[in-house]
């Protein structure tokens, strides 16, 4: 399963091309791996007025062995990380079906999704963060089986992990944490689970933390990024840009709003904020002026973010018709098997069950007020959309199989 994987990411590396940069941050990830390297401090900001979630920069300087330039090292070691994303998936179907053809299946899916294979032919956050999540949702499942406190420890440090790859797995950190009191059996196992997996988070967070209040005097979880993002998803003009249909003209308005208007709203806030939380707190404070501005458009923008969220079919603003159209097909299948088998499991484990359904709903709300786009959402729910999509083909298929048998003879 890990080499198919492997073989599928390193040929998309190799056909779109190992040393090519298309994503928009993914300059920035590379200059902060090299400033670590070179300079052995980590940077205050990068093209934008915020410093990184560290997990990426660290990543690309180990997996390159301090040399960034090689970007083709990069993307193998995201290729590598991505591949044993989907030896997780398949450890996550079986422990939740008890069944080899399922673990298989979702295996099989989860080396071959476009969506992930796509990750990795740039340098992105999300297949590490993916990476991490996966496997602390696996083992937060085996903790909760096995009542065994290490396993939650060990699912609290990726649950950590993978918020210091992208912020909001925060949110998903706070939903395992919060829901293992309510997950059965004695009280006195239940909140040594909890003091455990907190245990473990706090541990993975506690240099980075440490190394924020060294350098800035303030205590910061992760990054200074949360209000120049709400900022931006509150802006009218983001609203414009998103409803721009020729992808030319969407790519010029996108380029003007970042060279423009975001320079000169940053030149005013870096002017009187004395540190990153004073700076996120302005730009937080920047963005409830939009909505304050005109409340009514910005309850429409939120709904349209919010759809966004959960659209089946890629930009069309980015990628060709056909594109769209097949990525549309495919997500609408993956979202409709991913329900049934979903439904199927309430049934059989109704805490397992609930727990998935909180963490996507507690995910898609977090993501509304900022900046959607299809790719937030991948890593959140996508691993586990696979696992039950797995579980309904299974009984689909034997459904089907009991359906077209052959009747006995009688003779």
């Amino acid at each position: 399963m890990f080499a198919t994987a492997l073989v599928l990411r390193v040929g998309a590396v190799l056909f779109t091309g190992p040393n090519a940069i298309r994503f928009g941050d993914a300059q920035d990830y590379l200059d902060a791996a090299r400033i670590i390297c070179e300079e052995s401090r980590y940077p205050d900001h990068g093209n934008l007025p915020f410093f990184r979630a560290p997990a990426l920069p660290f990543f690309i300087a180990a997996a390159t062995a301090c040399q960034p330039e090689k970007t083709w090292l990069a993307k193998s070691g995201l290729a590598v990380l991505d591949s044993a994303t989907a030896v997780v998936v398949g450890e996550v179907a079986f422990l939740l079906f008890s069944s080899p053809p399922v673990a298989l299946t979702a295996g099989v899916l989860a080396a071959a999704d476009p969506f992930f294979i796509l990750g990795v032919c740039d340098i992105r956050s999300e297949p590490l963060a993916m990476l991490f999540l996966t496997v602390a949702i696996w083992l937060l499942f085996r903790a909760l089986q096995t009542r065994r406190w290490s396993l939650a420890f060990v699912s609290g440090c990726a649950f950590a992990f993978s918020a210091l790859a992208r912020p909001a797995g925060l949110v998903a950190l706070a939903i395992a944490v919060a829901g293992i009191p309510f997950s059965g059996g004695g009280r006195a196992i239940r909140w040594l689970l909890f003091s455990a997996m907190s245990a473990g988070a706090f541990v993975t967070f506690l240099p980075w933390v440490t190394r924020n209040f060294i350098r800035y005097h303030e205590v910061i979880l992760i990054n200074d990024a949360g209000g120049l993002n709400f900022w931006r998803g509150s802006h009218p003009e983001m609203e414009r840009i998103s409803r721009i249909s020729d992808p030319g003209d969407y790519r010029a308005a996108a380029k003007a709003f970042e060279s423009v208007v975001t320079p000169a709203v940053a030149k005013e806030i870096e002017a009187s904020a004395t540190g990153p939380r004073e700076r996120s707190s302005a730009w937080f404070a920047a963005g409830l002026r939009n909505v304050i501005h005109d409340p009514e458009a910005a309850v429409v923008f939120a709904v349209r973010r919010a759809t966004r969220f959960w659209c089946p079919w890629v930009d069309p603003q980015e990628y060709p018709t056909g594109v769209v159209a097949l990525s549309g097909v495919l997500n609408a299948a993956l979202f409709c098997l991913g329900a049934i088998g979903l439904a199927r499991h309430w049934k059989q484990d109704p805490f397992v069950a609930g727990w998935v359904i909180a963490l996507f709903v507690s995910v898609w709300l977090a993501h509304v007020p900022f900046q959607v786009v299809m790719r937030f959402r991948i890593s959140f729910t996508d691993p586990l959309l696979i696992v039950f999509s797995a579980g309904a083909s299974a009984k689909i298929l034997g459904a089907w199989r009991r359906g077209t048998a052959s009747p006995p003879v009688l003779s």
